[in-house]
Order: structure tokens, then sequence, then C-alpha cells
């Protein structure tokens, strides 16, 4: 029984982790990072960023988990976390994400004040537009949401103050929200449906979705292909950068003529993941390419 006690506050912390998607809030952070590099911001800019776009972000995230959490417990693939879960009350995950959140927002206001604004912008079209307004309305809800997943480039480009071509990660996040979103719920249709959630597979079907993430998919490409036009970087940048758009284009734009759509579906959520990586790596080391 001691041994049980003294390890419940590590898995406190841990379910309160898992309540922020630390993976993807990863990949969100990492995704404004491009903007300070292209723009060569100094060390106080980079690091007021990464402090309140993790705090944001990860205040965000539990804020969604508290208003979805009713049917993340009809859905077998998030049934476990914590809130469906039991693990955390919805009360104290509420308050976690609000002070998170403010945290974030507060040292934004005094580093950068347009900062705050594009931080803003972020929650309010995650929270009260993508989730609580149109998440179970209309399937085009992730194209609106998409914007709440571009903020945090938006953000690293108003800590650079707006200098360069800072607005290109933004613009390839804005596109890759739905074609990442949509991979997946393709995958898993039925349990989008058995939540009642109209995400576009389950209102258009899965060809058609298939078609639109093809659609997308090459539309990234072509922007992550044609990007070293507009930052001026040498050969290796545009190896890097076509590499990643070939790698997008590869999984994406075949997917409607798949034989296995669900299995090609998940291949092609895991690979516009990657290539977002990869292009967003090649931006932030685009001076020295």
């Amino acid at each position: 029984m001691g041994r049980r006690e003294r390890r419940r506050p590590a898995e406190r912390i841990r379910e309160y982790v898992r309540l922020t998607k630390q993976k993807q809030t990863a990949l969100l952070l990492y995704s404004g990072l491009p903007p300070l590099s292209l723009a060569g911001a100094g060390l106080l800019d980079v690091l007021g960023y990464l402090a309140s776009v993790w705090l944001a972000v990860s205040g965000t995230t539990a804020l969604n988990m508290y208003f979805d959490r009713d049917v993340d417990a009809l859905m077998e693939r998030t049934r476990d976390r914590p809130l469906p879960a039991g693990s955390i009350p919805p009360g104290r995950a509420l308050c976690f994400g609000l002070i998170l959140l403010i945290a974030g927002v507060s040292i934004a206001l005094f580093l950068k004040p347009p900062a705050a604004l594009t931080i803003a912008l972020g929650f309010l079209f995650d929270i009260p537009v993508y989730t609580i307004l149109l998440k179970r309305r209309t399937p085009l809800s992730i194209v609106l949401g998409g914007v709440a997943g571009a903020a945090p480039a938006l953000t690293g480009w108003a800590f650079s103050d707006f200098r360069g071509p800072g607005y290109l990660p933004a613009l390839v996040v804005l596109g890759w929200v739905p074609c990442h979103i949509w991979t997946l719920a393709i995958h898993y249709v039925e349990d989008y449906a058995s939540a009642g959630i109209p995400m576009l597979p389950v209102t258009l079907g899965e060809h058609a979705s298939a078609k639109a993430v093809s659609a997308v998919g090459l539309a990234i490409s072509a922007l992550m292909a044609a990007s070293p036009l507009a930052v001026g970087g040498g050969p290796l940048l545009w190896a890097a950068c076509l590499g990643s758009a070939l790698l997008l284009a590869w999984r994406t734009a075949p997917l409607p003529w798949a034989g296995d759509l669900r299995g090609e579906a998940m291949r092609a959520f895991k690979a516009v993941n990657a290539s977002l990586g990869v292009y967003l790596t090649a931006l932030i080391l685009s001076p020295l390419l």
C-alpha cells in the first residue's frame, strides 16, 4: 500500500501531461520556429515564443479534452483519455487548461503584444469556433480548425516582428490540419460515426474524403516545393523541400484509388506528419543550407 501511495503523485502528473497531448503540442510548437530562424530572431524572442506557445497550446488542448470528454468516452480510440477514464475530474481539467492558457498569453503580452493576439486567434478558432460550434454540426469544421493549427506558426512570425517569409509555415499547416484529421478519420470512420461526429468520411463517404485529401495534399506539396523561391535557399534547401513535397504527394495523391483505403489512410497520416517535420526542419536550417 505504501509503495502505491508513493507512486500516486507521479501518476497524477503523468495524467495531466496526457491531458495536453505533448506529441501534438511539440509538432505545433515546432511549426513556429522557421519564421524565427528565417528572420534571425534573438534568443529572447525564441525563448519567449517557446514558453508562451507551449503553455497556450497545452492549455488549449486540455480545454479541448474538457469539452470533448463526452464524445471521447464513446470512441474506442479516445475512451482511455484522462477525462473519460475518470483519472482527472472535469473541473480540475478545466482549471488546469485555463491556467496554462492564461500564463501563455500573459508571457506573450508582456514580451510581444502582437504575438498575444495570434495566440488568442488560435484559441478562438480552436475552442469556440471548431470544438463548440462546428465540430458536431458540419463536416467542414476542420477547415476552420486549420486556422487554430496555423496559429503557432503565425505566433513565431509575430515574435520575429513579421520579418521575412514567415507566413509559409502557417500556410502549409493550414492545409496540413485537414489532411492530418481526414486521413485519421478515414481509418477510424466507424469510431467517429458511433460518436455522432459528422467528420467528412462519415457524411460524404471514405472515397470522397480520400479525394479531398489528395487535392489538399497536392496543393501543400506544391507550396512546399516552391518555398525556396521565397526563402532564397541553395541546392540543399531545394532538395529538402522537394523531398518533403514528394513524400506527401506519394502517399496522398493516389489515396482515392487505394485497394485497402483505411490501411493506406493510416500510412498517409504518418507520411503527412513526417513530411511536415522534414519541411519545417529544412526551413529552420535554411540559413545554413
